[in-house]
C-alpha cells in the first residue's frame, strides 16, 4: 500500500522478475474489477540490487485510491500479438 503526494506527476512501480525469459515486455495495470487503467508495451528488463525487474512509469492522475493489478507478459520472438502471460502483481493506493 502507499500513498500518492498530491503533486506527484508520475507513479514508477518497480516489478520483480521469478523468470527473465524474454526480450521484450508488456504490462496491463487495471482496478481489481478488471478496467483496464493503462497498456505499456516495449518494457525491457534490468538488473536492480541482483534481481531482474521490469519498470513501469504511469501518470498520477490515472491512479485513484483502491486496489489495483499489473498483469505482465513476455511478447514472443519480440512481436506484438504473441504474448505469453506471466505474472500478477497487486498494490493499494489511499487517498493523497
Amino acid at each position: 500500500m502507499f500513498a500518492v503526494p498530491l503533486r506527484t506527476r508520475w507513479i514508477n512501480i518497480r516489478l520483480t522478475l521469478e523468470n527473465d525469459d524474454y526480450k521484450v515486455y508488456e504490462a496491463v495495470v487495471e482496478t481489481a474489477k478488471g478496467s483496464e487503467i493503462r497498456r505499456i508495451g516495449g518494457l525491457k528488463s534490468q538488473l536492480s540490487g541482483g534481481n531482474k525487474v521490469v519498470d513501469l512509469r504511469i501518470s498520477s492522475c490515472l491512479i485513484q485510491a483502491g486496489d489495483y493489478i499489473v498483469k505482465l507478459s513476455g511478447i514472443l520472438g519480440g512481436n506484438k500479438g504473441n504474448e505469453e502471460d506471466m505474472e500478477e502483481y497487486g498494490f493499494r493506493t489511499v487517498n493523497r
